[in-house]
């Protein structure tokens, strides 16, 4: 039971990150229910007008399954500088997008974006609109690890 569970976690994260990379979506916020399975393909997520809802139900045990799976992603541990294998670097930028979407505050997913980045495999124009996206939630608008982070890319994508 629990192995069903944690595929529809993993299903949920894979939903969740494709729809913050969509561009559609202008806004999000944590919302207290969660949509029917059977009303939207996005299920659990509510998408309505460029806005994307996450319910807080699910969020624990996404980030619980996240957190997890980046783990597992980055494992055996790696030097500072090492690079990634591909596969494990979009399963990483995947797992890490959602992980500082829905904690703002996670030190170690914001660390492995830098990494990411630096090592081009997020482009930094990529990494800006996640994080234009990042600061409409209220609860990471005022992220002092979001705003860092926003800081450091800013330049590299307007060029000043």
């Amino acid at each position: 039971m629990e192995d069903v569970e944690e595929s529809g976690m993993q299903q949920a994260i894979k939903r969740l990150s494709a729809l913050l990379c969509d561009t559609q979506i202008q806004s999000m916020d944590i919302v207290p229910t969660a949509c029917e399975a059977a009303s939207s393909n996005q299920y659990p997520f509510f998408v309505e007008s460029g806005c994307l809802g996450v319910p807080i139900a699910v969020v624990p045990a996404m980030l619980k399954c996240a957190w997890a799976s980046l783990q597992q992603c980055i494992e055996p541990p790696t030097a500072d500088n090492a690079v990634l294998p591909p596969a494990a670097s979009a399963t990483a930028c995947m797992l890490t997008r959602c992980i500082v979407a829905l904690n703002p505050e996670h030190h170690t997913a914001w660390n492995w974006r830098k990494r990411l980045i630096e090592q081009h495999q997020i482009s930094s124009s990529d990494e800006l609109r996640l994080l234009d996206l990042l600061v409409t939630y209220k609860r990471s608008c005022k992220s002092g690890l979001l705003w860092y982070h926003r800081k450091a890319y800013r330049p590299a994508v307007h060029g000043s």
